[in-house]
């Protein structure tokens, strides 16, 4: 359920089935059982006054009402936009992707810290068709 996935991540249309989000599959395991529109979007899900309204039957007491309670504090008081879904890389301030900035990550927090900075490897080529 996309809805799950909204508390981790802001976007109006997204496959839950997507492997990006499975985390809150497992965070959010016992509501999602409970859902029958598996593949409901955020937006529709959210027109509605109840979040509940799309689930089997109301969660019980114990680990479905703490998973509940846990979601909807994710959430209070998020607005969402009226605007088409956009990819935002948010390891950069301007919010758009660019190679350098993904180096300067690995640097920063994989790689050991040392005097000399990662660099480019001229034998590789620009740019590789790995799926030809």
């Amino acid at each position: 359920l996309c809805f799950f996935n909204y508390a981790l991540m802001i976007r109006q249309d997204y496959d839950i089935t997507s492997s990006l989000r499975r985390g809150a599959l497992q965070q959010f395991s016992r509501l999602y059982s409970l859902e029958s529109a598996k593949h409901i979007n955020v937006s529709k899900k959210m027109n509605h006054p109840s979040l509940s309204w799309s689930y089997r039957r109301e969660p019980r007491r114990g680990i479905e009402e703490e998973q509940q309670n846990m979601l909807f504090s994710r959430i209070s008081g998020v607005i969402l936009p009226n605007m088409r879904d956009r990819w935002i890389w948010s390891f950069e301030a301007s919010g758009d992707f660019s190679v350098t900035s993904v180096r300067r990550l690995i640097d920063d927090y994989l790689l050991p810290k040392g005097d000399v900075q990662t660099r480019w490897v001229k034998v590789v080529p620009i740019k590789i068709n790995v799926f030809a």
